[in-house]
């Protein structure tokens, strides 16, 4: 997926790696967390989600469920959250360049 994703070209990837880094120090500071687990308490902090689901590959990638329960994100960080991606992601990319091309969906 990495090969097609534009979100792994250049200049995006620095982008979202500059992202994550900003990302993992309000969760640090804020939380004594890690990205990954503010990452997977957003998702499932979000009023139309009821789980997050994660591509984990082996059973270690699964570790840091047991640092998601037990607080949630309030109002204040994920607007600080929103702020920060705003500030690093200049133009975001969706799941939109999945989707097949236009003559090929009609």
């Amino acid at each position: 997926m990495r090969k097609t994703d534009p979100k792994f070209r250049a200049p995006r990837f620095q982008n979202y790696l500059h992202a994550v880094e900003k990302l993992e120090k309000f969760a640090h500071d804020t939380y004594g967390k890690h990205v990954i687990h503010l990452a997977l308490r957003w998702v499932i902090d979000r009023a139309d989600t009821t789980v997050a689901l994660w591509g984990a590959r082996r059973p270690d990638q699964l570790a840091p469920i047991g640092e998601v329960m037990g607080w949630k994100i309030d109002r204040p960080a994920i607007l600080a959250i929103d702020r920060i991606l705003a500030e690093t992601i200049q133009s975001p990319v969706g799941p939109e360049f999945m989707a097949p091309p236009a003559e090929l969906a009609a």
